[in-house]
């Protein structure tokens, strides 16, 4: 467990690198926005200020006493209302605050319980005036919504910069990223290459989904009369052809049902129109589960010079279920969670909703009673009729796992609708609760490089209190290596690794993913394996996603995992070269779980969903039913979790199955890659941490 000495000496480095640099900064509008025309001076703002704290050492060092198993103080949580006497903004600092914002004819003012934010509603016009900045409206590209922002730098008087730590609401904060990929492309390549891409392989049928973005002749994207000259797919698995005359090819616009929603969610991914794409069922016989095959497709079209071919490598895997979690986990059959105090809540931002229709479908067809009437806690708007994918999963694992928890569905007003902060606005929210709950599952995150150091360390802060209050907060490491989402659209992205931000804060437990294979061990590539094991979730692979895992560039390596840590850096094989990464930093991820193919029923179809946003619910699950069991033993809940986590991983080595095959060097589907990927290896790495639970032993330490 790490030491207060060390912890200090983290939060000093950072605060040094930073010291005084934020009010001059320069914004950046992130990719995929256009600047429109001027806001007009009446349009309504909302703007958080937030106000500086004290005693934010003391804090720190409160917080890795009662999370260290080997503290006198462990488990000893203090209130809200003991947090908020500790570092609650002085009388002085809450004044001028207040005064500077009467000066400016602000009387909409709301303060958080613990006076530490204050939110503002006033007009363009005065808010310009007081920050001395100009605000424009915005677009983006995609979506058509529109945000009010500025992009130069505002300004506060001189005597207000020890007041006050940020202000959000007027530049861009950080982005919202969904950590799933539904039933797309296992295998891909960029349509320009005129390449079909998997788009469903269903271990256990004798059918194999291909879809299939046709050009013409002349190079032209297809048109419909283009795509009438289509004839057939050939279709080869380890060099054996699979092609049938009983093969169905359509457009997709003529498929209903799942066929259509696969070929539409492919076309919408691609944007290729569904009258330009085919998709094709090819019938094929004894598919092996886990194995890596060799995949190669060809097209044929009435004119022999038409055609085009794929190859790549896919493997099969058969649908995650809470039932096959609980086999692989070693979580009893029939655990349920009887203490009404072990809660835990899924977060969810960008208009992501849940249906309570799916949800109890959904317990029907994984045959597990409905344990969600009463347990769901809704928080926050729930369009029930607009379901998410990312909610879907979330909220049906979660409870799949955690049978019979009160679950909080807690859902934030998206940045695109309200101009608000949607992540700040629900770490606000949950500090202000009496009886937060107690475990968190988050699936947000923004690469590092993007956010405002001042934002993140302040939000660092209201981590730091979380935890001491004893509640577990779980964020996704993301779905695109260790280069980051921009690498998606990007090949040329990743110059050097790019780490993912709250899953780099020394504060917060980071849940990386991984899939199920038989080549999972080291010596699968000298001998044929068919022990079914965990590797590194990636595209390369067969999954749709490839785990997040690096090392921070802002924060130092916390003294719970330094050992861990320096242990891979100085054994791990194909590191990738010094310039790449920061090797001092913080490291992440510090967990995993699978993370390849979800069985999540949404808007009544039975989908199949990839992301480290399926591997953090599932880890929080795990981490609820422990609560429970300490709860019913009159003990406190875990908390913050990592100091436990890596003393338990010294303590009682096979409390983690290792991973030890797999890299994180690419991206999500359609995948790029870096020229480096951080490799699985003994003990932690930074692709999997310290490798996923076995449920059983670590319950029987608690």
């Amino acid at each position: 467990k790490t030491g207060m000495k060390a912890g200090l000496v983290l939060l000093a480095l950072v605060l040094a690198v930073v010291e005084g640099s934020y009010f001059r900064q320069q914004p950046k509008v992130p990719s995929g926005w256009e600047k429109l025309d001027r806001a007009a001076p009446v349009q309504s703002l909302q703007l958080i200020l937030a106000v500086k704290q004290r005693n934010v050492d003391v804090l720190q060092k409160t917080l890795l006493e009662v999370s260290n198993p080997k503290h006198a103080n462990y488990g000893n949580y203090l209130t809200n209302t003991e947090i908020t006497s500790l570092v609650r903004p002085s009388p002085e600092s809450l004044k001028r605050v207040a005064n500077w914002l009467a000066s400016n004819n602000i009387d909409d003012i709301e303060f958080s319980r613990n006076s530490d934010f204050v939110t503002i509603r006033t007009d363009v016009r005065t808010a310009e005036k007081m920050l001395g900045t100009t605000f424009y409206n915005f677009r983006h590209i995609v979506t058509g919504k529109q945000e009010t922002r500025s992009v130069s730098p505002y300004s506060i008087p001189e005597a207000l910069e020890k007041d006050l730590d940020f202000i959000t609401g007027h530049y861009f904060t950080p982005q919202m990223w969904h950590h799933s990929r539904k039933t797309s492309p296992l295998a891909s390549s960029p349509l320009d290459a005129n390449a079909p891409v998997l788009a469903r392989l269903s271990p256990g049928s004798t059918r194999l989904g291909v879809f299939a973005g046709i050009k013409c002749l002349d190079g032209s994207l297809a048109s419909s009369s283009c795509i009438s000259a289509f004839t057939q797919l050939n279709v080869y698995l380890n060099g054996e052809k699979k092609f049938l005359s009983d093969s169905q090819c359509q457009t997709c616009d003529k498929w209903d049902g799942s066929y259509f929603t696969a070929c539409n969610s492919t076309n919408s991914q691609y944007q290729v129109s569904n009258t330009d794409s085919v998709y094709c069922l090819v019938h094929v016989n004894n598919l092996p589960n886990y194995s890596p095959m060799k995949l190669k497709i060809s097209s044929q079209f009435s004119q022999e010079s038409a055609q085009f071919t794929y190859s790549g490598d896919v493997v099969l895997s058969e649908w995650v279920s809470p039932q096959s979690l609980q086999k692989y986990y070693g979580i009893p059959v029939g655990t349920i969670v009887n203490n009404k105090d072990s809660t835990q809540a899924v977060a969810e931002f960008l208009e992501q909703y849940y249906s309570q229709e799916d949800l109890t479908n959904w317990f029907s067809l994984m045959g597990l009673a409905d344990m969600s009437a009463g347990n769901v806690i809704s928080i926050g708007p729930n369009i029930q009729s607009q379901p998410g994918g990312e909610a879907q999963l979330d909220i049906e694992f979660i409870m799949g796992v955690a049978q019979n928890a009160t679950t909080y569905f807690w859902s934030t007003a998206g940045r695109n609708k309200d101009e608000q902060e949607p992540f700040l606005d629900w770490m606000i929210a949950l500090q202000n609760m009496n009886t937060p709950p107690l475990v968190n599952s988050i699936s947000y995150d923004d690469q590092e490089n993007t956010i405002d150091i001042n934002y993140i360390l302040r939000v660092e802060t209201e981590f730091m209190k979380a935890g001491l209050r004893g509640v577990s907060l779980l964020f996704a490491s993301g779905d695109d290596g260790c280069g980051g989402y921009l690498l998606r659209d990007d090949p040329n992205a990743c110059q050097t690794s790019s780490p993912t931000w709250p899953s780099t804060s020394p504060w917060v437990t980071s849940v990386g993913g991984t899939q199920f294979l038989t080549d999972a061990y080291p010596w699968c590539s000298i001998h044929t394996c068919t022990t079914v094991g965990e590797a590194v979730s990636s595209t390369k692979t067969g999954s749709r996603i490839t785990t997040g895992g690096g090392f921070s560039n802002i924060f130092s390596r916390p003294a719970y995992q330094q050992a861990a840590v320096d242990r891979y850096l100085k054994t791990a094989k194909n590191l990738p070269p010094t310039f790449f990464f920061n090797q001092t930093g913080r490291a992440y991820p510090d967990i995993s779980a699978v993370a390849h193919n979800y069985l999540v029923l949404l808007e009544g179809e039975l989908i199949g969903v990839d992301g480290t946003s399926a591997s953090t619910p599932t880890v929080s699950a795990m981490i609820t039913l422990f609560n429970d069991r300490l709860l019913s033993m009159g003990k406190s809940p875990l908390g913050f979790l990592n100091p436990w986590l890596y003393e338990l991983m010294t303590s009682v080595p096979t409390a983690f199955t290792d991973i030890t095959v797999g890299e994180n060097s690419c991206s999500a589907n359609p995948a790029n890659c870096c020229p480096y990927g951080f490799p699985a290896a003994p003990g932690w790495d930074a692709s999997t941490g310290i490798g996923s639970p076995n449920f059983e032993l670590i319950y029987a330490t608690l």
